[in-house]
């Protein structure tokens, strides 16, 4: 990393550490996040079985109560059938303010609602002549999560949620269930995995987590 992007990145962390309420809800999270599908897309004889890419996560804990989550994930697959070459890239963009209950030393429930746009772009080329189309769809969730620990250094965590999706004047909703655990191997430190699982995938992230705390 070049010496002046870790000048100006340094301050933004020592910043956060600042003013965000110690605890396990101030953290910032990169994970390797891997979409994989129930059943193979295919377009033009192309079959796409998964997208792969990286996540970065964010969370704020304003107060005993509440924290502010958001998070960015790109996601990239590179087919080829007929000799045609396909390129799908997925990103999407959340927000999520976060109402934490806890309900004794070791469990929290949350309640949640959540913003996010997501941007699908399909690219085809035959190495002469190339055509990209691109979808932007609107994401809105509620749901209520649980987080308990087990011990000092294992977490457990999951979720339940409906997810509304809107593009192009219409609409679609889902069932989204997540299940998650982290193992701390410092005081802010962990490691971190979660499956995620909706009506047509399943999103497998693996990464690691520094909690301010």
């Amino acid at each position: 990393m070049k010496k002046s992007k870790l000048l100006t990145i340094v301050p933004l962390l020592l910043s956060f550490n600042a003013f965000a309420e110690k605890g396990p809800y101030s953290y910032l999270e990169i994970d390797y996040s891997s979409m994989v599908f129930d059943s193979p897309v295919v377009s033009s004889g192309v079959k796409m079985e998964s997208l792969n890419g990286l996540e970065g996560t964010g969370s704020f804990q304003v107060s005993k109560n509440f924290a502010l989550e958001g998070g960015l994930s790109v996601r990239f697959d590179e087919s080829t059938g007929s000799g045609i070459v396909f390129e799908t890239t997925e990103s999407i963009f959340y927000i999520k303010p976060i109402l934490i209950l806890p309900v004794n030393d070791i469990l929290d429930i949350n309640l949640y609602g959540s913003l996010g746009k997501q941007k699908i772009e399909v690219c085809g080329s035959n190495g002469f002549n190339s055509v990209c189309l691109d979808t932007d769809i609107d994401q809105k969730k509620l749901g209520v999560a649980f987080r308990a620990s087990v011990s000092d250094s294992f977490e457990i965590n999951g979720d339940i949620g409906r997810l509304k999706l809107e593009a192009n004047n219409s609409s679609a909703t889902e069932t989204i269930k997540t299940l998650g655990m982290g193992y701390s191997f410092t005081k802010k430190q962990s490691i971190q995995a979660q499956v995620e699982i909706d009506d047509t995938t399943k999103t497998w992230n693996v990464g690691y987590r520094f909690t301010f705390k």
